[in-house]
């Protein structure tokens, strides 16, 4: 039973009699049975094992073990017999129905020992007596003078509150204990006592077109001021976010391959909860911050369904300063909180159609994880719609979520930027915004005379940020960029040469000694703050930082200075809202950490047997602060032991970095200390293949890292690997060189496989390897023959390719490594495939139609090979024609015959073509009789030939 929107006034509608009672009813009631966590969700429970297209009849007889005669049927139920004879859905059940599912499936669950804790003490007969007292105290409410009314009502909290109370102790080890449980109970309980005069007062503020209008505006120009502008390297280095987004691309996994979509797509599919995972830097709270300002129509529209939405509200999962879902309201509508309450207002805004945007909840606090519950159950049964993003190790611990509040959801991955065109258009933005300040120019020519191989490692936005940095700062060391760095650049060298080129001191060494001993200083704090779990903090904890750096300096302004370059404030969106600091980015502060334990452990002498361990002990003896954590738990991977103060897993990425760092500086090092580094690396929650794999995304280079990666993956027997990306691409060919599995398979597109180490790859496999390279649409005849060339050195065992092909000497690398391959092959130019006679069981050719000159490039003739001929037009029948029979095997046997046109095509044409195919000889293997199918949806078009022509052939429309 829906809520009824308060589109009336309670002043014009308590003259109604009737209706009014209805009406409070419902706010008085309502919460009960559309709140998640109440009969629904007993139903849920209880119905574990009905099918979804079960009827509750037919179910409740499998209970019972017997059906129903009709009459016992209608005693048992009532006037809710009719309606639970048909409905499979409790959605669709008001609350009288409700009920009476529950008292005939709660006796037959607690007599199979669903219940077996309740027979002596049967809780669930009296819950089922307490919400029928309710709907007692309801019906009596609708039939009571109006004197009465109040009386009731106050009976009809006071039962609801008792009722919901039995229901969270008898379900008190499913809702106590889990992410979904409890909290959701008592929130419920409270909204009985919210002021519902409030509530409507605050609904027609936000429903009404001129009320909403004002406030939009109001919260736009907050908007405006805070995040409209991205600031980059310093107050006075800033770009509209608008004019430099680049339109990111999004990928659903299908298994063996991704479905790409724009990101302009996100909104589109009907699931109310999407989450999208990416790796540091990749764009995630960028592409939510353009979201919004697309909202707030300060950049032009371009996602798909936004505009049905009343109102975005942004969540972020490193805020400290709310405590409660209506905090976050509050901060927005602040105003209207103060005079309507903020409770009410949030019951209000939850019944329009918000869309919660929710960034970053691998940085969720105590706090802020309690308000993430909070929205996932109080939107999920409403009109709002959630948006999350994530990194990919806390994926599962919000699967978890979800799945504990019965949320379906779609899942989006955030794809590399690994075209050269690409990354090129993403520096092309900033580099045309900043021209207009007199900025420097030519980042983009620079980035192009980067060696390949140098270029793949720039494919996340934070990377190619970086680098138009270090251009700016340095340009002329840009052109002896050294290999050696493993990684796209050091993040803490860029900034400390940019700092030091910020300091007046004109002693160059002098410089760069203070610059040294700050930022040791500001990698001790963000040690501190991340092993606390802090990512923001406030501001005495920065003047707290800049005390100490002022010690340390010798200019008057130099930590003001140097503190700039590194860390930026956070404007809250709400005008009364705190002050706060945070690094310029998460990374940053991971890599001053990281920095900062290097240094450390250079500075230990080398008896001291654990000193990873005791820096960051003497961390967490410095430390006062419990920032709160809750995903490091022992489900979830973060081990704890009685020397550790705090779990380890909010310093996951950090010790990433200390290994890429000491791997690089001090092999020698590494080596002695990489026992301890690994067994700290698995107390941060890196233990499962997955996590290995993430730690081999940021330290490929690493061996000791592939090799336990490698080992991983075999432990859970995945004998199959996937290659979906760039990212996978390079962990694949480091794992390589230590183990072979059954079989690769490749699935991307070609633009998207650097070169480089695709080589690495290929020349490492030993064995099958199943290879698909797709293209953009419209692209689809786009050759990369440079990426066959390296099969011909290769150990490596084609059984399965599916590409474009446009040159000879492709046909000739994959014909040496094919061996009963499924063969699909897109032909960019007229080729000879001959050479593919006896490397494949089945072939299947996609061409456009042939010049009039082209010579017979007859298929190899068993098996039948399969011919489609793409972009036929209107005067298709002649070029057809000479196409297919050009192709056709020395038998002139094809196993199927189609045609592709993007217009439809003459069905008198197409039956005069299969009759000059047939005059030629041309026959299909597939069809027991010579026809034409033209399929509905897709327009493509089969041409079965067999010997008997008759004298009209047929043209059949199908269903795909």
């Amino acid at each position: 039973m829906a809520t009824p929107s308060p589109s009336a006034s309670p002043r014009s509608s308590a003259s109604t009699g009737g209706w009014s009672k209805k009406n409070m009813y419902y706010k008085t009631v309502g919460d009960l049975y559309l709140n998640p966590k109440c009969l629904r969700t007993i139903i849920q429970k209880e119905c574990a094992t009905k099918k979804s297209d079960e009827t509750y009849r037919k179910y409740i007889e499998r209970l019972r073990g017997s059906p129903f005669s009709e009459e016992d049927w209608k005693n048992s139920c009532g006037i809710s017999s009719k309606i639970l004879e048909t409905e499979v859905n409790a959605d669709h059940l008001d609350v009288t129905h409700l009920i009476c599912l529950l008292e005939n499936i709660f006796p037959w669950n607690i007599s199979k020992e669903v219940h077996k804790d309740d027979v002596d003490d049967p809780v669930s007969k009296r819950i089922v007596q307490k919400f029928s007292g309710v709907k007692d105290l309801r019906n009596e409410f609708f039939d009571c003078k109006t004197a009465a009314e109040d009386s009731l009502k106050l009976e009809i909290r006071t039962a609801l509150s008792e009722t919901m109370a039995d229901v969270e102790k008898f379900y008190s080890s499913r809702m106590a204990n889990d992410d979904g449980g409890g909290s959701g109970q008592n929130d419920a309980r409270e909204n009985i006592f919210l002021d519902k005069q409030c509530i409507e007062d605050s609904y027609s503020m936000l429903a009404s077109s001129s009320s909403d209008k004002q406030l939009k505006q109001d919260i736009k120009k907050r908007v405006e001021k805070v995040i409209l502008k991205e600031e980059l390297t310093s107050e006075n280095d800033k770009v509209k976010r608008g004019a430099v987004f680049h339109q990111l691309e999004l990928t659903i996994n299908k298994g063996s391959c991704n479905e790409v979509h724009e990101y302009t797509e996100i909104l589109k599919n009907s699931e109310k909860f999407v989450v999208v995972e990416g790796v540091a830097g990749s764009g995630k709270s960028t592409l939510l911050t353009n979201i919004i300002l697309q909202f707030f129509e300060l950049q032009p529209i371009l996602v798909e369904t936004l505009e049905q939405f009343d109102h975005v509200i942004l969540f972020e999962c490193r805020e400290r300063t709310v405590k409660t879902l209506s905090d976050v309201v509050e901060q927005l509508f602040g105003d209207l909180c103060s005079k309507q309450g903020k409770e009410n207002v949030l019951e209000a805004i939850l019944r329009l159609n918000v869309l919660f945007v929710i960034d970053s909840f691998d940085d969720v606090n105590t706090d802020s994880y309690r308000i993430v519950k909070e929205i996932i159950a109080r939107t999920w049964r409403s009109g709002c719609r959630v948006l999350i993003t994530t990194r990919p190790h806390c994926m599962n611990r919000l699967k978890d979520l979800l799945s504990i509040n019965d949320v379906s959801f779609s899942q989006y991955g955030i794809n590399p930027i690994s075209k050269l065109d690409d990354q090129l258009k993403f520096l092309e933005k900033y580099e045309r915004f900043l021209n207009e300040d007199n900025h420097s120019r030519g980042v983009t020519e620079s980035f192009k005379s980067l060696e390949s191989e140098l270029q793949s490692f720039f494919t996340e936005p934070v990377n190619l940020m970086l680098f138009r940095h270090l251009h700016k700062h340095f340009p002329k060391k840009m052109v002896s960029w050294p290999k050696s760095m493993g990684v796209a650049f050091d993040i803490f060298r860029l900034y400390r040469k940019i700092a030091v080129s910020k300091l007046s001191t004109p002693n160059f060494s002098e410089r760069e000694n203070l610059v040294d001993d700050l930022f040791n200083i500001i990698g001790r704090a963000a040690l501190e703050l991340l092993h606390d779990n802090y990512v923001t903090f406030s501001e005495d904890k920065y003047k707290e930082i800049k005390e100490e750096c002022k010690i340390k300096g010798d200019s008057e302004d130099a930590e003001k200075i140097i503190l700039e370059v590194v860390l930026k404030k956070h404007l809250p969106l709400s005008e009364k809202g705190p002050q706060y600091f945070e690094f310029r980015h998460k990374i940053i502060q991971e890599t001053f950490a990281a920095h900062y334990i290097v240094e450390r452990i250079f500075a230990i002498k080398d008896s001291e047997k654990s000193p990873i361990n005791s820096i960051l002990d003497e961390t967490s003896k410095k430390t006062c602060r419990d920032g709160g954590n809750p995903l490091a738990d022992a489900s979830h991977g973060s081990r704890t032991s009685p020397t550790h103060r705090y779990p380890r897993q909010p310093l996951r990425e950090t010790l990433q970095y200390v290994v890429q760092e000491l791997s690089r500086r001090s092999p020698r090092r590494f080596q002695r200390h990489w026992p301890e580094l690994e067994r700290t690396l698995q107390d941060t929650g890196i233990v499962a293949a997955s996590d290995w794999l993430d730690c081999l995304r940021v330290c490929a280079d690493v061996k000791l890292v592939a090799e336990i990666a490698a080992d991983e993956m075999l432990k859970e027997d995945k004998d199959v690997w996937f290659v979906t990306n760039g990212r996978e691409v390079a962990t694949v060919a480091a794992m390589l060189r230590y183990v072979q599995v059954t079989r690769i398979e490749v699935n991307m597109r070609s633009d998207d496989l650097d070169l480089t180490r695709w080589k690495k790859l290929v020349g490492r496999r030993v064995g099958e390897l199943l290879l698909v390279l797709s293209e953009d649409k419209g692209d689809e005849y786009k050759a990369r023959d440079d990426l066959l060339q390296p099969l011909k050195e290769s150990k490596v065992k084609i059984v399965h390719f599916d590409g474009c092909v446009g040159h000879p000497d492709s046909v000739t690398a994959l014909a040496s490594k094919a061996h009963e391959a499924e063969v699909n092959i897109r032909m960019a130019v007229p080729l000879d495939l001959s050479e593919l006679r006896g490397k494949y069981k089945k072939l299947n050719v996609r061409t456009r139609k042939l010049p009039t000159d082209a010579c017979p490039l007859p298929l190899p003739d068993a098996p039948a090979p399969s011919l489609q001929v793409d972009g036929v037009d209107e005067k298709f029948r002649t070029a057809v024609v000479h196409t297919i029979t050009l192709l056709a095997p020395q038998n002139k046997r094809f196993a199927t015959l189609k045609l592709q046109s993007k217009t439809k095509l003459s069905e008198s044409e197409l039956q005069s073509t299969l009759r000059d195919l047939h005059a030629h000889g041309i026959r299909t293997m597939e069809g027991d009789r010579t026809r034409i199918e033209i399929l509905k949806r897709s327009g493509l078009i089969n041409i079965y030939i067999r010997e008997a022509l008759p004298e009209k052939v047929e043209v059949i429309k199908v269903a795909e």
